[in-house]
C-alpha cells in the first residue's frame, strides 16, 4: 500500500504520436518504463487521453499580420526587434511544413485535417462518427477546412507580402537596429513567390460553374463550395482575387447574378440586413464531429449555415469600395446604420433578436444561433474602420503613412478626430481633392507621409514622401 500522489506531484506527459516512424493511426498497447535502477515500485495511473491536433493553419499568418499592423501604427522598434525573428519563423513554417513554397498554396497534412467530414450518415439517418477526422482549421470551426485550403492560402499570401514590405524597410533603415542574419528574407523573392501563390490560387480554387471560390479541396479531391461570402469577400480584402474574379464575386453577392441551385439568391443574401449571409447554400453534410445533426436547425439558425456575423460586413464594405466604388459602399453603410437604429429602438441586440422574432437568434456565451454580434464576437468593432482604411484611405506601412482618400458623393468630406499614429495625436480631414493633417504634438522622430502621384504640398512640391517633424497643420491637394 502507498499514499497516492498529490496533484502537485503528479507527472503529466504529452506525446506527439503521429510523428513516430511506426505510427499507423492506431494505439494497441502502452508500455511504461521505470527510471534506470528502479524496480518493485508502486505508482498510480490516473488516466490516458488521446487528443486531436486542433491547431489552426491561420495562426502564423495572423501573428505576422497583427504584429505588422501594430508596428506600422506605433513605430515601436523595440517590439519589432523582439518579434521579427518569430515572424520570420512563422512564415517559414507556412512555406515548408504547410507546403507554401512547394505547392504555391497551403496544404494541411496534419492528421484529422484532410478536409473530410467527421461523420457519415446512412439512408436511415444513422450517424457514424469517424474518429479523428473533420477537425476545424480556423474561425469557422464547425466546418473541416483542410488539405488544400483556400482560407489559409490567402492569409499566407498576404503575410508573405507583409514580410516583403517589412524586410525591405528594415534593410533601408539600418538605424532601426533590427536583427537580420540567417533568418532574414529577400523581399524580391517574397513578392515573386506571392505572385505565384496568387496565380495558383485563382486557378486551383476558382469554381467556374458558380463564379466564386471553393473553400477547400479534400484529400480525396472533393471540392467544397457552399457559397461562402466571407471567404470570397476576404479574397478581395487580402488582394488575392484577380480583378475579373472580384467582379464576379460582387455580382453574385449583390444579387446581380443568380447562381442556380443556391438556397439563397438575389436580395435574400442580405436577409439579415446588416450584411450578407455567411453562406448561400444549405449545408447538411460537411461538418466536423461536433455538429452531427445540422438538419435539425433551420436554414439561417446557425451562423455557419445561412447566418451572419456583423463584424465581417466590413469586408463587404471594403469589397464594394474596391470593385463597385465609394458611392455603392457608402449606400451599403447607410443600410447598416438604418438597421442599427431599428435595433436600438427595440432596446438593443438581445431584445431585437429575442425569442427568434427576427427569424433567428443571437449566438454568444456558449449558445448557438444564427447571428453573431455581441458576447465573443469582438470583431463587430471592425465596421467603423471602413472610414479609416476605406474612405479616408489611411494605410500605415513600415516606413510611412500612405494616404489615398476615396469619398462618396453623399459624404464628400470626412474627419477622423484624435487619431494616434506613432505617438502623435492628429485630426485627419479628407476629401477627394484635399487632405489636412492637424498634428497636436511634436513627433518624437520624423514622420513620413506618402500620397499618390499627382498630390502636392502647400508649396506645390510633390507629396511623394513628406517629412513632418513638428506639430501644426499640413494641407495636401490633388493637382
Amino acid at each position: 500500500e502507498h499514499t497516492p500522489l498529490s496533484p502537485e506531484d503528479r507527472f503529466h506527459s504529452i506525446l506527439t504520436m503521429h510523428t513516430h516512424p511506426k505510427w499507423d493511426g492506431v494505439i494497441k498497447r502502452m508500455r511504461i518504463n521505470l527510471a534506470p535502477g528502479e524496480s518493485e515500485v508502486s505508482f498510480d495511473i490516473d488516466s490516458f487521453f488521446t487528443v486531436y491536433d486542433t491547431r489552426h493553419t491561420i495562426n502564423n499568418p495572423i501573428y505576422i499580420m497583427s504584429s505588422d499592423y501594430y508596428f506600422n501604427w506605433t513605430g515601436d522598434l523595440q517590439f519589432l526587434r523582439e518579434r521579427i525573428n518569430m515572424m520570420r519563423i512563422a512564415l517559414k513554417h507556412q512555406q515548408t511544413v504547410m507546403g507554401g513554397l512547394e505547392l504555391n498554396h497551403i496544404r494541411n497534412i496534419w492528421p484529422g485535417h484532410e478536409g473530410l467530414p467527421g461523420w457519415v450518415k446512412d439512408e436511415d439517418g444513422e450517424v457514424t462518427i469517424l474518429g479523428g477526422r473533420g477537425i476545424g482549421n480556423n474561425y469557422w470551426d464547425l466546418m473541416p477546412f483542410g488539405w488544400d485550403d483556400f482560407y489559409a492560402t490567402y492569409q499566407y499570401y498576404q503575410a508573405t507580402l507583409v514580410m516583403a514590405d517589412l524586410e525591405e524597410a528594415i534593410a533601408a533603415n539600418p538605424g532601426w537596429n533590427i536583427p537580420r542574419g540567417a533568418l532574414a528574407m529577400d523581399p524580391d523573392f517574397l513578392r515573386e513567390h506571392a505572385a505565384a501563390v496568387k496565380e495558383t490560387a485563382n486557378d486551383l480554387f476558382w469554381n467556374e460553374d458558380t463564379g466564386r471560390f471553393y473553400a477547400s479541396i479534400d484529400v480525396e479531391g472533393t471540392k467544397y463550395d457552399y457559397g461562402y461570402t466571407f471567404l470570397n469577400l476576404d479574397a478581395i480584402w487580402y488582394g488575392i482575387a484577380k480583378p475579373e474574379h472580384a467582379e464576379s464575386i460582387m455580382d453574385w453577392v449583390t444579387g446581380e447574378r443568380i447562381v442556380e441551385g443556391d438556397t439563397s439568391t438575389g436580395e435574400d443574401i442580405y436577409h439579415w440586413q446588416f450584411g450578407p449571409r455567411a453562406t448561400t447554400v444549405r449545408n447538411i453534410a460537411w461538418y466536423g464531429q461536433g455538429w452531427i445533426f445540422p438538419e435539425d436547425i433551420e436554414w439561417g439558425g446557425q451562423i455557419q449555415d445561412g447566418g451572419a456575423v456583423l463584424g465581417f460586413a466590413f469586408y463587404d464594405l471594403w469589397a464594394r469600395l474596391q470593385v463597385l466604388g465609394a458611392d455603392n459602399a457608402f449606400e451599403r453603410l447607410l443600410g447598416i446604420v438604418a438597421w442599427e437604429k431599428e435595433v436600438h429602438a427595440e432596446g438593443g441586440y438581445r431584445a431585437y433578436y429575442a425569442d427568434g422574432k427576427q427569424g433567428t437568434s443571437l449566438q454568444g456565451g456558449g449558445t448557438a444561433g444564427g447571428i453573431g454580434i455581441d458576447a465573443e464576437f469582438f470583431e463587430s468593432s471592425l465596421i467603423p474602420s471602413i472610414i479609416t482604411y476605406g474612405f479616408v484611405g489611411l494605410n500605415p506601412q513600415p516606413a510611412a503613412l500612405h494616404i489615398e482618400p476615396d469619398l462618396p458623393a453623399q459624404a464628400p468630406e470626412m474627419t477622423i478626430h484624435d487619431l494616434l499614429y506613432r505617438g502623435v495625436v492628429m485630426d485627419v480631414t479628407a476629401s477627394n481633392e484635399e487632405v489636412t493633417l492637424e498634428l497636436k504634438n511634436d513627433p518624437a522622430y520624423e514622420l513620413h507621409v506618402v500620397f499618390p502621384e499627382g498630390w502636392v504640398q502647400d508649396d506645390d512640391s510633390p507629396a511623394a514622401d513628406v517629412v513632418i517633424t513638428e506639430a501644426g497643420s499640413y494641407t495636401f491637394t490633388k493637382s
